[in-house]
């Protein structure tokens, strides 16, 4: 699998600059770059378990680390949240994820999904596909960011969730619309144009 060194921003990451590993960590490639313990636990370890993910995403924003803490967890209070919260698992804190035997947890913790909040942590996104990955990333981040403004402007009594009836109905429609939709989605296009504008050497 490829990764990114740890001393790398993510802004400076081009495609020669990633890493090349396999499940056990020995480098397939000559980057003199060093990785995180973490590395062989959170994105060796589910993709090594789950077969059908090509991309792991393990991030530490403000929102997903604020819901991370929360006892409510994600809750369905906007399309965004709802297009998300049925394929979320939540994982208990344990400490750094830095021992081998923490892979088996995160991976039982997952389970189908592709959303796991890391609970006093943060997140973990994952996809069939890079596109995927970002793309649901995209849509994860603004439901944490969504909820946690929402629950700032007046804690959990302010917040208007919609009926049971409701929630089930909008996440059936959420799950067939994600069955039509591509795995790069509508976004990643335009995403890669703005990428090469933006930084036009990390292809290289």
């Amino acid at each position: 699998f490829l990764i990114k060194p740890e001393q790398q921003m993510f802004n400076q990451v081009t495609a020669s600059s990633l890493m090349k590993l396999d499940f056990a960590g020995n480098k397939l490639s000559a980057n003199p770059g060093k990785i995180s313990p973490a590395t062989m636990i959170i994105h060796a370890g589910i993709l090594e378990g789950r077969s059908d993910l090509n991309a792991v995403f393990h991030t530490h924003s403000t929102a997903n680390v604020a819901l991370s803490s929360l006892k409510c967890g994600l809750l369905p209070i906007n399309q965004h949240a709802i297009r998300v919260h049925y394929r979320t698992g939540y994982h208990a804190f344990h400490g750094w994820e830095f021992d081998m035997d923490a892979r088996q947890k995160l991976i039982d913790s997952l389970g189908d999904n592709l959303f796991l909040v890391m609970r006093n942590h943060g997140a973990i996104v994952c996809g069939r596909t890079i596109a995927e990955a970002f793309v649901e990333h995209h849509y994860f981040e603004f439901a944490c960011r969504a909820q946690i403004a929402a629950l700032s402007a007046g804690g959990m009594d302010q917040l208007i969730l919609p009926s049971p009836d409701v929630i089930e109905y909008a996440t059936s429609q959420a799950r067939k619309h994600l069955a039509g939709v591509t795995e790069e989605g509508r976004d990643w296009g335009a995403l890669m144009k703005h990428a090469r504008n933006t930084f036009p050497d990390f292809e290289e």
